[in-house]
């Protein structure tokens, strides 16, 4: 029984009611009627979403009794459980019947070095089932595409204002280590498993038999079908620059350091799935010179460092900073006014006059505004050096906000995040003992950021990636009046790598830095002129996913919305000619880190901050400082895969006659299916049976093209 007509127009409510839900964010990019004379808005939609769930709540008590009799005539009237075999762009509710039309038989089409995903759902009855396991067998001789099983993960998702979700609840995403599952009386659970077809997978059709076994029930049997196309897909045309955590992975690893081997493990995981393990926030940028060859040969294709602003004046000052000490770091106390406050030629604040003894002393600052001068990352990271005399002290550096002053410092030893004259924020160290200090001297990141750049555009040369090494800053910058900061760090950092490309978020693509910025980063929803007006300047443009109204935008950042999403965000990629995409993190897993035990023997919390189900990362932490991925990054890569199927079909199409009538059908045949995927950057197809013929009708014309004879 399959959720249809009936099921389409409830979809349509209830991404209707998304959009009402979202009505405000429209103004905030510059569309401010878009939800009246786009949507229709009508207040009313509650309601229609209640009328929703009931719907599908009567739906799945109807499938109760309507699931046996069809698993039992698919599969012979000893079949205890339901099984279906299918593609990977439909998501399984796991605490509901199997509710869609069973099929015992999937195909997938795809080239060598590629992967393809499908499911094995199984469906309980009226009994539980016990151990289940799922084989893959091949007929006949190989090779064979390689296949790898894993057991749907569920996390439970939180009420979230951002994202208007279809229900809130146990939403399929991390794939699980192999190995048998259950599955409780009428309810769901998906095997899924990934085709990979190597340089050795002989071309044409291969056929599989699916075997599911549980504990005292008949075997039940489908097929798999497979067709190799006789083409390479080869390494990624779509760079990247995106956010591996190592600092996350040696968090909830409890980790001293990430050994090179876990590295590696981690790198090469990425680069499977065609995505760059990079860190747009690192000051020491990864991978690093001794691991980038590994990396290059795996289709490393964006090297990236962060920089901070490299002002060498603030406004920082007596009147709008503080000192407070601490003994326990808990309870602090504010020392009176009478301490002086310069800053070096370099960029150093140094504050004399003190004469005070604690083992804390934090920096607090008054400002409650976000246009803030002096960031943490300015710093030199890890330095605040605590004088008493001539003798200097220093220690860890913590940070905290928003502050009133009182609050104890946190997140020592973090390079990132934290502003001194942003929305009262403390800075401060921790001398490890209590000191008599006379001054401080919070030390300027200015000349050790150029020494870096310096090294890294350096080391870029020296493996072939000068010109892909950027270097990145200003995080989503939205106020104009600061600009002519970026013009100037990004001058400084020219006079020392004069080929290292600028790159940003920064939001508007005006003067000061219209001539600065090299590779343009903003968000999906963002389609100001001035981006145009860039690309005909030769200036790169980017996008990514983030901070800004998700639907009707497809979105990978989510994991509460409907499969297809993560695929189709990167279709926009192709149709409007981004030259690379980003995001902020992969594995942030911050608020999964707390007390001695970790997931999965705790349940893992996948919104960060409460809001945007998912955002905590794409990748989850598996046993021994392994990689799991997740559904979301399973079509993520489809859709990177997607990408380079337009990229090689364009590639042949340009060296064909230009006068023939081949090159004109295949031009016709790429500007049309792309505009069919992506008819704009907020609309995109979201019937899986179509993705799956485009991608087939694709690669068939590449095969022609591009065949090994």
């Amino acid at each position: 029984m399959s959720l249809s007509e009936p099921a389409y127009a409830l979809e349509n409510v209830a991404f209707f009611s998304r959009l009402y839900n979202r009505r405000d964010r429209f103004k905030e990019i510059g569309y401010p009627d878009a939800w009246e004379t786009m949507f229709y808005g009508r207040p009313e939609f509650e309601p229609c979403r209640q009328a929703r769930i009931a719907a599908q709540d009567a739906v799945w008590t109807q499938r109760k009794e309507t699931l046996a009799p069809e698993a039992r005539e698919l599969y012979g009237d000893g079949a205890g459980f339901a099984l279906n075999i299918t593609h990977g762009l439909v998501k399984y509710r796991r605490d509901r019947p199997l509710a869609e039309t069973l099929k015992r038989s999937t195909t997938a089409t795809m080239a060598r070095g590629e992967h393809e995903p499908f499911q094995v759902v199984i469906g309980a009855m009226e009994q539980p089932v016990r151990n289940a396991h799922v084989t893959v067998e091949w007929d006949g001789p190989g090779p064979h595409p390689e296949v790898t099983l894993r057991p749907v993960g569920y996390v439970e998702t939180k009420p979230d204002p951002d994202n208007y979700a279809e229900y809130v609840g146990w939403w399929p995403d991390p794939l699980m280590p192999s190995g048998a599952v259950d599955v409780a009386e009428w309810e769901t659970q998906p095997v899924w498993g990934t085709l990979r077809a190597t340089a050795q997978t002989s071309p044409g059709r291969h056929q599989a038999t699916v075997t599911v076994s549980a504990d005292g029930m008949e075997p039940l049997q489908g097929s798999l079908s497979v067709d190799v196309l006789d083409f390479d897909l080869g390494l990624t045309h779509l760079p990247s620059l995106l956010s591996l955590r190592l600092q996350s992975i040696k968090s909830f690893y409890k980790l001293d350091d990430v050994p090179q081997d876990i590295r590696r493990r981690w790198y090469a995981f990425c680069l499977d799935y065609r995505m760059n393990p990079n860190n747009i926030y690192s000051r020491d940028w990864i991978p690093a010179e001794e691991d980038l060859d590994f990396c290059i040969e795996r289709g490393f294709n964006a090297m990236v460092m962060t920089t901070g602003n490299l002002r060498t004046t603030t406004r920082n000052s007596t009147e709008n900073l503080q000192i407070w000490t601490s003994e326990d770091n808990a309870t602090y106390t504010a020392i009176p006014a009478g301490w002086s406050l310069s800053h070096s030629p370099d960029g150093d604040i140094v504050i004399g006059g003190l004469d005070l003894t604690a083992r804390y002393v934090k920096v607090h600052s008054l400002a409650e505004d976000d246009k803030y001068e002096f960031s943490f990352k300015t710093l030199e990271s890890g330095n605040i050096t605590a004088l008493d005399g001539e003798a200097e002290h220093t220690g860890p550096v913590g940070w905290v906000s928003p502050d009133d002053g009182t609050k104890p410092l946190r997140s020592f030893g973090a390079n990132w995040g934290a502003a001194l004259d942003y929305q009262r924020t403390s800075l401060g160290v921790d001398l490890g003992q209590s000191r008599h200090v006379t001054g401080l001297v919070l030390h300027s990141a200015m000349n050790s950021t150029l020494e870096r750049a310096k090294e890294f555009y350096e080391v870029a040369q020296r493996h072939g990636m000068g010109d892909k090494a950027y270097i990145y800053g200003f995080d989503e910058w939205r106020h104009v009046e600061q600009y002519g900061d970026i013009k100037a760090t990004y001058d400084l950092l020219r006079s020392v790598a004069p080929g290292i490309k600028a790159s940003s978020t920064v939001v508007y693509p005006v003067d000061p830095i219209k001539d600065t910025i090299d590779a343009w980063c903003p968000a999906l929803c963002y389609d100001y002129p001035g981006y145009k007006q860039a690309r005909q300047r030769g200036q790169e443009v980017w996008y990514y996913a983030g901070g800004a109204p998700y639907d009707p935008f497809p979105t990978h950042e989510l994991l509460d919305v409907p499969a297809v999403e993560a695929r189709a965000f990167f279709w926009p990629a192709w149709r409007y000619q981004y030259s690379g995409w980003l995001h902020w993190e992969l594995n942030i897993w911050s608020n999964n880190m707390s007390g001695d035990k970790r997931w999965p023997e705790v349940p893992w919390d996948p919104a960060r901050g409460g809001v945007r189900n998912g955002e905590v990362g794409r990748i989850y932490p598996g046993p021994d400082a392994t990689p799991l991925p997740s559904i979301r990054l399973e079509n993520m890569r489809d859709g990177i895969e997607d990408y380079d199927y337009f990229w090689l079909l364009q590639d042949a199409v340009n060296k064909l006659d230009t006068a023939g009538p081949e090159r004109a059908r295949l031009q016709k045949l790429i500007d049309g299916t792309i505009a069919e995927l992506c008819p704009s950057r907020a609309h995109f197809t979201r019937d899986p049976g179509r993705v799956l013929q485009i991608h087939e009708q694709l690669g068939r014309e590449l095969e022609k093209l591009l065949r090994v004879q």
